[in-house]
Formats: C-alpha cells, structure tokens, sequence
C-alpha cells in the first residue's frame, strides 16, 4: 500500500509536494512557479555554475492510468521546455516527467516515442522514485499534506523525556562530557524532526561564532547566539534546499542609528553602501535588528546588533573585461593592463559600484557611477612581486611605473581598436621610484628567460649589485654588447695538453677571447642563464712552458662582452697575433 493517497489529493497539493520533495534531494533545486513565465519547468537543477546546461523536472499531479488528453498535456510540456531552452540559450542535459504513477507497458511504449529522437535522457520518475523521497523527508509530507500535530506531538514528548532524565540525575552524581552525548542527539533529532525548510544545528562555545569558515558553510542563513561570559549556545539554521529560501523567506526589519558624534569615515561608509551597494560593517550600538527567523529563533523587537550590509548586482560579472591605460598628457599611452569585473553591487539609491582587477592582482580599480557618464574611479596597489612569474606582473609594474603626474588614467574595451575614454583626471602621486626599479627587473627577468630553461621567478630580495648585473645580462642575451676592462690575465700552460695558446715572445700584441657560463644570483640560490665571449687586446708579459700572461695594450685597455652560443669549453682560453 502506498504511503500516501495521491488520488485523493488536490493536484495543486501533489505537484507542490513533489516539487519540494525533489529540491530536499538536491540542494541547488530551484523550484519555478506555475505561470506563463515557467517555460513548461517546474523543478530544475543546473549542471553548469553559469546555468547554460540543466537537468529538467516536469511535475504532473497524475495519479491514475493516463488518458489522452494527460498525454497531450504532458507533450505540450515537453515541447514547451524545448523552445524555451532554445530561446534563452541554455542546454538541456536530462527531462524527467515526475508524477505518483508507475508507467504501465503501453504507457513505456508512448514514452519511448514521444522522447524519441531528443537530444537529451529522458527519464519517467513514478511512485516507487516518489515514495522513496516521502519515507525519507517525512517532514516536507507533514508540513505540505498533514497538520504536523502528529509528528510535533512526538517531538514534545522527545524533549519531556530528554528533561526527566536530567532532573532524575542524583545531586551528588559529578557530570563529565559523555553524560551528555545521548541526550543532545535526542534533542538534535527533535529539533530537525519537523521542518521542511530548515535544519538546525547546535553548538556550544566560549565565545560568540566570528570565523570567517563558520560563516560560509554551505546552506547557512543564520546563526542564532545567546549566553554571557559563562559560555554561549549557538543554533546555526542551515536551508535544506534554495527552494525552501523561496516557500519560507528569512524576513526583517532594521533601524540604523548614526548620529552626528558617530565615526565620520563610518558615516562615509553607509553612505557609500547606500549609493552605490559598497559592504559595510556597523559595530555594535549603530544598528537595532528585528528577524522572523525559522524555529521559533528571531525575536519581534529590534535588538542590538552588530549587522554586515551588501547588496550583490544579479548581472554577471564573469566575461566583463576592459583595458586599463595610463596617458601621457597628450593623450598618449604609455602602459596598459587588462582588467577584469570580480564584483559588482547596486545601491537602494540606484548608484552602481563595480571592482576590476588585473591579472597580476596588484591593481584594484573601483568604479562609482551614480549618473552617467559622471564616474568616480578610486585605485588602490597591493604589490607582492617575491616569488611570482616575471612574465604574469611585468605588465602590472610597467604601468605602476608610469601612473604618475602628469599622466591620468584612461578606460577602453579590451578588444578591437583602443578608444580611450578619460576616467580620471585626480592628481596622480609623484613618481614612484620603486617601481622603476622591479619594472625594470623584472622586464629583465622575462628577456633572460627567452634565453633559458632555468625556471625564473621574481627575487623576493635582491640586492643593487645582484639587480644591476640582471640588467646587464638581460642586455647582453637580448644581442647588446657590455663593456668592460681587464688587468692581467694569466693562462696555466700544461705542455701534455693541447692548448689554444700558441707560441708568443714577451711584448707580442695578441688577441684574446674568453668564454665563460653567464650566473646570476638571487634570494640564495644561482642561476646558469646562458653564456658569453669577452673580447679583448693584450701585451704578451709573460711566456713558459707553464703559464703565459698578458696585460692590457695602453690603447686597448676596454674588453667587448658578447653573447657566445658555441659549443667551446667554459673558461677556455684562445688567442692570435694582432695585427697592428
């Protein structure tokens, strides 16, 4: 016998009880209300973050053997989510048709030809499927089909028990930790026994819940505190599903409370929260709050509170890019960054507030707009450059490099021709010589490692001398010579081993090269980054079977530093007569 009588149910009551039974399974479910607007859905679940693919749930009330005309209904339905699904741009990615009927022979047969040929599974979903999700979510059939008397009668009769137990404890009788388990389970399968909506979770702490984890576990819509110094009891109230959000909204009222003694960069804060929608903190004293919350847990008068404010924009921020330029006063770039939306928020005054990023993220731009085209840009720098890819902030440092005065910052679409609109005409900061500097290094850093397999990431310390010779590098592996001078140079001559050096008399002028493994050296470790030829003259001093030595020429004292991508030995040394 089946747990409920279906056929005896108004078929308003069946489709609304299917329809929560379904979103209780999983909790993304978004339940869409009968009306002209559904586009033939009842129940859907996304199977993309962005909503562009869905699993589809058709509920019918029909309990009984299907007649022709609950056969047409059902294919209108069908064909209805399809041209919806076509017109919005989504994808179906599985229909089910839900109703309290077990398919019969014929019925599997006209399934398999109305379905056939789609590009998506479908699936008939009947009793059996639906008694199941009953027996486990007995409180969405109390609360939808029954008066709930019976099961919140069990529940009391639960908590008395729970009480005669404590109160039958002996007085003398010392209590630990496990003395409670049990009876916090009873309470715990009490509480949640009932509801439909909302489950309920109880902790008890030291202090009141403040962890940023606490606050974002999946489902949480409040958390309900009380207690004093000697501890507190905290129910967190957990929706069990989006469409319960929907059937039993949290609702409330609140009453903010900033004086003229009140913090002015408060002050400033709520204003800007209510143009333009920006988060807001207000401490406790500022702000008095009245919440229906479910369980019998808010209150019907305005308490003291401490309240976070935001008001998050349904627009999709996800694919918002622009590129992000500095202008000299002529109107000409001199850096760019490409920036992206990560957030945007409307406020109950109608301005808008949305924040871009760069894709190094040391480059923040907040962007007000209460009526356009009058914009208010506000940019703030956060550099932490140790330890990243030169080649992800060179960008980002280049043109922290140039946002200075003169210059002013400028907006265009990050595709297509550059079409610069001023943004910003604020007085810049001066010339911010720091980062000149890892502007500079860390283009050096990205020429060096064009060169090299060595991975390079920027240094978090470096020295000026270790800095000034990856400048140098960067130069000499991008094909430009460096100059430098020599003092004497002596080769060790093994008459056993064949060596470059040929025989010369003391006073010869001879020709010299050198090669030698190009090492740069950083936060402690060094790094072979390529190699390179010193090309100088020099006087023989020195001759014998074990060393020769040589001087610098008096007119050719200065040694050419080349790039060397040869296969010569490092530290080799080869020489010819020069010809005067």
């Amino acid at each position: 016998m089946p747990l409920i009588e279906w056929t005896r149910l108004p078929g308003e009551s069946v489709e609304t009880t299917i329809a929560m039974l379904l979103c209780g399974e999983n909790f993304e479910a978004t339940q869409v209300r009968p009306g002209q607007g559904d586009g033939g859905i009842d129940v859907f679940v996304p199977t993309a973050s962005d909503l562009s693919s869905r699993d589809i749930y058709q509920v019918k009330r029909f309990a009984e053997n299907l007649t022709s005309s609950q056969k047409r209904k059902i294919a209108r339905s069908l064909e209805k989510v399809v041209a919806t699904a076509n017109e919005e741009g989504w994808t179906i990615t599985s229909w089910f048709l839900v109703l309290p009927l077990n398919p019969t022979p014929p019925n599997i047969t006209w399934f398999a030809a109305l379905t056939k040929g789609l590009p998506f599974k479908c699936r008939w979903v009947g009793l059996n499927r639906i008694e199941r999700l009953a027996a486990n979510q007995p409180q969405v059939i109390d609360y939808y089909l029954r008066d709930g008397r019976e099961r919140l009668e069990a529940q009391t009769a639960r908590l008395a028990g729970v009480l005669a137990g404590r109160t039958a404890r002996q007085q003398d009788h010392t209590l630990t930790p496990t003395d409670f388990i049990g009876d916090l389970r009873d309470i715990y399968s009490a509480m949640n026994a009932y509801d439909p909506h909302y489950r309920y979770e109880i902790s008890i702490t030291a202090e009141p819940p403040r962890s940023e984890a606490e606050h974002k576990k999946p489902g949480l819509v409040a958390i309900a505190s009380s207690g004093t110094t000697d501890g507190w009891v905290n129910v967190s109230i957990f929706a069990r599903s989006l469409a319960a959000i929907e059937e039993r909204p949290i609702t409330g009222r609140m009453e903010v409370q900033l004086g003229k003694s009140s913090d002015s960069r408060l002050r400033e804060s709520f204003e800007k929260f209510v143009d333009f929608g920006t988060p807001v903190s207000l401490p406790e004293g500022s702000a008095r709050v009245q919440l229906d919350l479910p369980g019998g847990l808010g209150s019907d008068q305005l308490l003291a509170a401490t309240v976070s404010l935001s008001t998050p924009s349904e627009e999709s921020a996800e694919t918002n890019e622009l590129a992000l330029a500095v202008l000299s006063p002529e109107d000409e770039p001199q850096a760019e960054v490409q920036i992206r939306q990560v957030e945007s928020t409307a406020g109950p005054r109608g301005g808008r507030r949305t924040i871009w990023v760069d894709k190094s993220g040391f480059i923040t731009l907040e962007v007000l707009a209460k009526d356009v085209p009058d914009l208010v840009v506000n940019i703030s720098v956060s550099v932490k450059a140790g330890g990243r890819r030169p080649s992800d902030i060179v960008a980002a440092l280049e043109f922290l490099s140039v946002m200075h005065e003169p210059n002013h910052l400028a907006l265009a679409q990050a595709f297509g021709p550059r079409r610069f609109t001023v943004t910003s005409t604020a007085d810049l900061k001066e010339r911010d010589l720091d980062y000149v500097r890892m502007a500079r290094l860390a283009r050096a850093l990205v020429n060096i490692q064009k060169h090299t397999s060595t991975r390079l990431l920027y240094p978090h310390v470096v020295t000026g001398e270790q800095a000034l010779l990856i400048l140098d590098t960067a130069q000499l592996l991008e094909g430009h010579p460096r100059k430098a001078t020599f003092d004497k140079l002596r080769v060790n001559r093994d008459p056993a081993v064949e060596s470059d050096v040929i025989s010369y008399s003391v006073g010869d002028r001879v020709n010299l090269s050198v090669v030698r493994d190009i090492i740069i050296e950083f936060d402690g470790h060094e790094y072979t980054v390529g190699r390179e030829m010193d090309l100088m003259q020099g006087i023989v001093t020195e001759f014998s079977e074990e060393a020769a030595c040589f001087e610098p020429a008096e007119d050719a004292a200065e040694v050419l530093r080349v790039r060397f991508d040869g296969d010569i030995d490092d530290g080799r040394v080869h020489t010819r007569p020069a010809l005067r």
